[in-house]
C-alpha cells in the first residue's frame, strides 16, 4: 500500500531571523514526500536543502513518515551516528516506537501531516534548530508515562531517582538544604560521617562545584529538591 503523500495548505512564510540560511536535510519513507518537503522549504526565504550525504552541514533533519516506528528510529540513528542534530518529524500518527528512544535520537518537534502547511513546517524547523521542543499533547502525555514507567521499573529498584542521582544523594542534599551539618546528617540517615562526606564530595565533583551551598543551590535550580 502506497503511503499518503505530504500535502500542504497555503500559508504565509515565517520571518527567518538569522542572516545565515537554515540548512535542512530530509529523510522520508517515500521519495515523493522527500521531494515535496524539499521543494516546499527551498521556496521559503532563509532555508537551504542539504542532501542526506551532506548531513554534517545541516542544522535540522526533517523526517517524513506515516508513523514513528522502530524502523524509522533505526534509520535516524544510522544516518546521524556520531552527530547531534535536532529532528523535526511530519507524521500521520504517533506509532509504536519508544518516545524516550526518539528523544534520545534527537526528536524535538512533530507536526501531524493533516495539519501541516508551509508556515507551520518552517516555524517548527526554526524552533527545533534554536533548541526548543514542540511535541503534540498526546506525545507529551505518552512521554511522561514512559518516564514514570522507567522510574518505577528500572530506576527505583536500583535506588536511582529520575534526576540520575541515587536516593541517598537526594536525601543528603535535602538535609543540607535544611541546614544540617555532616554529623547531624549522618545521625539522621544512620550513615557514617565518612560516608556522608564521600557523598557530598562526589556531588561537588560531578557538578564541578566548590562547596555545599552551591550544591544546594544547584539542586534547587534543577528541580532536584
Amino acid at each position: 500500500m502506497t503511503p499518503p503523500r505530504v500535502t500542504f495548505a497555503p500559508g504565509p512564510s515565517p520571518t527567518q531571523k538569522t542572516l545565515q540560511p537554515l540548512r535542512f536535510a530530509v529523510l522520508a519513507t517515500d521519495r515523493l514526500d522527500e521531494a515535496a518537503v524539499g521543494n516546499l522549504l527551498e521556496n521559503q526565504p532563509g532555508f537551504r536543502n542539504q542532501p542526506l550525504n551532506r548531513l554534517a552541514h545541516a542544522d535540522v533533519l526533517v523526517v517524513v513518515a506515516p508513523a514513528l516506528t522502530g524502523v524509522v528510529l533505526r534509520r535516524i540513528r544510522t544516518i546521524t551516528e556520531g552527530r547531534s542534530i535536532p529532528v523535526a518529524a511530519v507524521l500521520d500518527h504517533v506509532g509504536d516506537a519508544d518516545l524516550l528512544a526518539g528523544v534520545e535520537a534527537g526528536l524535538r518537534g512533530v507536526l501531524w501531516r493533516k495539519q501541516t502547511n508551509a508556515a507551520r513546517l518552517a516555524t517548527l524547523l526554526l524552533s527545533v534548530s534554536s533548541g526548543e521542543s514542540d511535541l503534540p499533547t498526546v506525545m507529551q502525555s505518552r512521554l511522561l508515562q514512559e518516564l514514570a514507567d522507567l522510574q518505577r521499573s528500572v530506576l527505583a529498584p536500583r535506588g536511582i531517582t529520575a534526576s540520575g542521582l541515587e536516593a541517598r544523594e537526594v536525601q543528603v542534599l535535602a538535609l543540607m538544604a535544611d541546614g544540617l551539618g555532616t554529623s547531624e546528617i549522618a545521625e539522621r540517615i544512620t550513615y557514617s560521617e565518612r560516608t556522608v562526606k564521600n557523598i557530598i564530595s562526589g556531588l561537588l565533583t560531578r557538578w564541578n562545584l566548590r562547596n555545599r551551598t552551591q550544591a544546594v543551590a544547584y539542586a534547587l535550580r534543577s528541580g532536584i529538591l
